[in-house]
């Protein structure tokens, strides 16, 4: 499961005319957090790097001037599974690469990513907390009464896994998950086989009800 975290609108911008300089340096950092220096990166994915809300009056203010950056050998356009990307050129690279130490970006998708999903497990962490010991208390009264059927016993395992689940990917997030550096995409290289993503928000504050699932033997 993948940790998507809906952005906020109102964090997005929308379009205003940025330097050449900014539009290949945006470019050549999604490449680098996407599918890689070389592949590419769509129009919708160059507006989230600039920090725009993606749209038609988005894509209408930039195409021209990513044509001038094709006519002027800074970039390429391709089109690649019926997808079009901008890519850029050796020239375009030196481009960038020259003006990353004079040219700030606006915070990147993955850095937003972090920093919301972070605030939204330090604001729901106690709840799913209590959400939790509610579960293992519930699990507990139901085994102690020794008289629990088959049906039971499955809906406290469900609810005992989502609830411990949502914990664990909330501590992970508000506690453990570190700042990411632009210079490298940003991914969880530790992933639990046994379950989904760390960094999965799904599921906080939505529990399946793990309290009057445990109460299923009364």
């Amino acid at each position: 499961m993948s940790a998507i975290v809906v952005e906020s609108l109102d964090e997005m911008r929308k379009f205003e005319p940025v330097s050449d300089a900014v539009v290949l340096g945006a470019i050549d950092r999604a490449e680098c957090h996407t599918r890689g220096r070389g592949e590419g990166v769509r129009m919708s994915t160059l507006a989230e790097h600039l920090g725009f809300v993606h749209g038609a009056w988005t894509a209408r203010g930039l195409r021209p001037q990513l044509d001038a950056l094709i006519d002027a050998g800074a970039l390429e356009r391709v089109k690649r599974q019926g997808i079009v990307r901008w890519v850029l050129t050796v020239k375009g690279r030196r481009r960038a690469v020259r003006a990353r130490g004079t040219v700030v970006l606006p915070e990147s998708p993955q850095h937003r990513t972090w920093r919301q999903t972070r605030k939204k497990a330090v604001e729901q962490i106690d709840g799913l907390r209590e959400d939790a010991h509610r579960a293992v208390q519930g699990a507990g009264r139901l085994l102690e009464r020794g008289e629990a059927d088959s049906e039971a016993l499955f809906l406290l395992a469900v609810g005992l896994k989502d609830a411990l689940q949502y914990l664990g990917s909330a501590t992970y997030c508000a506690r453990e998950w570190a700042e990411p550096d632009d210079a490298r995409a940003d991914k969880d290289d530790d992933p639990l086989w046994y379950g989904p993503s760390r960094r999965s928000t799904w599921g906080w504050g939505h529990s399946t009800g793990p309290g009057s699932a445990t109460e299923g033997g009364a």
